[in-house]
């Protein structure tokens, strides 16, 4: 069975506290029993140390094939 690529921590720069995964173009954000799916630029405040971070991730391989379709 096929598998995508691994999926990306996203990670506090000031403390190493985990805010989320980058998969596929969208960044998976967890908090509780509460899951945020998000695409673009997004920024996180780090329930650790209280750093605010940004991040884009990168977009889907598919996303330029469907985009020139």
């Amino acid at each position: 069975m096929p598998r995508g690529p691994r999926p990306i921590d996203w990670r506090c720069p000031s403390c190493d506290a985990l805010l989320g995964v980058e998969r596929e173009g969208e960044l998976h954000l967890r908090y509780k029993t509460a899951i945020y799916v998000a695409r673009g630029p997004v920024r996180a405040v780090c329930r650790r140390c209280h750093n605010v971070s940004e991040r884009s991730p990168a977009p889907h391989p598919d996303a330029a094939r469907q985009a020139s379709a």
